[in-house]
C-alpha cells in the first residue's frame, strides 16, 4: 500500500476518537489555532479530514453561518474555505454586535486608554485594530478626535497615552477656569448690588415729598377729615354751604350773614 494511502488510512483511524475542544463564537481564530493543535498531535493532514472534523465540532447555530459551504463543500481546500469564512462572517456579526454595544455602553469618566481597553475586552481578537480605533475615536470628544487623526501612524497604544495627555491637560484648563470664576462674579454681583442701591435711591427721592411738604399734607389730611358741622357757621357767621362754596352756594342754613344774602333769599 502506498505511503499516501496508509497515512489517510490511519488519519481516518484517528478521526474517529479525536475531540476538539468546544467552539468559541467570540474568538473563531483561536478556536481554530487550538484545533490545528490538535489535528498536528493527530497528524491529521488532510483537508477533507480536518474539514469533516471541524464540522462536526461546530455548533448549529453559528453552522449557519457557513451553510453554503456545509452544503456544498469546494473540491480543493474545503477546509481552509471553511475557516476563513467562519473567521470573517462571525467577524462580521462581531463587528455589529461591537458596534451596537459600545453605542448603549456607559463612558463615564474614564481615560480614553481605558476605553479604549474595555473595548479591546468587548471586542476580543474577532475584529481588527482599525474597527476598534473607529469605535474608540467616535466615542471621543470631537477635539481630541482632531488632534488623534494626524496621528494616524501611530499604534492604539500610542493614540491612546496622547489621548490621556489631551485630557488631562484640557481637565486642569477647565479646573483653573472654574476656580477663577468666583472674583470675577463677586464683583459683578457687588456691582450690580451698587447699581440697585442708586436706584432706590432715586426711586426714593423721586416719590417721598420733603419734611414740609410732608408735614403740610399729613396737616391738610387731619383738616379734612374732621366732622363739618353746623360749629363751623358759629365760629366763621357763615353757614356750611357759604363758608365751602362761597357765592356759588345754592343753598344757605340759617343762621348765615353771608353778604351776598341781603340780595333776598335763595
Amino acid at each position: 500500500m502506498p505511503e499516501r494511502d496508509q497515512q489517510s488510512l490511519q488519519s481516518a483511524r484517528y478521526s474517529t476518537r479525536i475531540v476538539l475542544p468546544q467552539f468559541i463564537p467570540r474568538e473563531p481564530q483561536v478556536w481554530f489555532a487550538v484545533s490545528e493543535q490538535v489535528f498536528q498531535t493527530h497528524k491529521i493532514i488532510c483537508e477533507s479530514e480536518r474539514y469533516t472534523i471541524a464540522v462536526a465540532a461546530l455548533d448549529p447555530k453559528y453552522a449557519l453561518e457557513v451553510k453554503d459551504i456545509i452544503l456544498k463543500p469546494p473540491a480543493e481546500k474545503p477546509y481552509t474555505a471553511f475557516k476563513e469564512a467562519l473567521i470573517a462572517r462571525l467577524g462580521s456579526s462581531q463587528e455589529q454586535q461591537l458596534r451596537q454595544l459600545l453605542e448603549r455602553e456607559e463612558i463615564g469618566d474614564r481615560k480614553p486608554s481605558q476605553i479604549l481597553r474595555h473595548l479591546q475586552h468587548l471586542a476580543g481578537s474577532a475584529v481588527g485594530d482599525d474597527f476598534v480605533r473607529t469605535l474608540w475615536m467616535s466615542r471621543l470628544p470631537a477635539s481630541m478626535q482632531g488632534i488623534l487623526t494626524t496621528q494616524k501612524n501611530e499604534s492604539l497604544v500610542k493614540q491612546a497615552e496622547l489621548a490621556d495627555a489631551i485630557g488631562d491637560a484640557t481637565s486642569s484648563a477647565q479646573v483653573n477656569s472654574v476656580r477663577a470664576e468666583p472674583a470675577g462674579w463677586e464683583i459683578a454681583i457687588a456691582k450690580l448690588t451698587a447699581e440697585m442701591a442708586a436706584l432706590n435711591t432715586k426711586i426714593n427721592r423721586a416719590y417721598m415729598p420733603s419734611d414740609g411738604t410732608h408735614r403740610s399734607s399729613r396737616s391738610r389730611l387731619r383738616s379734612s377729615s374732621r366732622p363739618r358741622s353746623c360749629s363751623r357757621s358759629i365760629i366763621s357767621g357763615q353757614c356750611w354751604y357759604h363758608n365751602t362754596f362761597g357765592e356759588k352756594a345754592k343753598k344757605c342754613q340759617k343762621p348765615c350773614d353771608f353778604a351776598g344774602n341781603a340780595n333776598g333769599p335763595r
